[in-house]
């Protein structure tokens, strides 16, 4: 089984933000910033795929 993914609260910010902007789904003309967002933060994409999905009705 995969261990849980600890997220610091800034990383939580940031990720809120993004989804926020590309209004919680990441499509295709998005590649390049969600690219670029994971290597600035640390958070994998497919990561990022779940925390978006987890967190879209919070």
């Amino acid at each position: 089984k995969r261990f849980r993914t600890k997220f610091t609260n800034e990383q939580k910010e940031r990720m809120f933000v993004l989804s926020e902007k590309l209004g919680w789904r990441i499509q295709k003309h998005d590649e390049a910033e969600v690219a670029q967002f994971c290597a600035d933060t640390g958070v994998k994409r497919h990561v990022l795929k779940v925390w978006m999905h987890n967190n879209k009705h919070t």
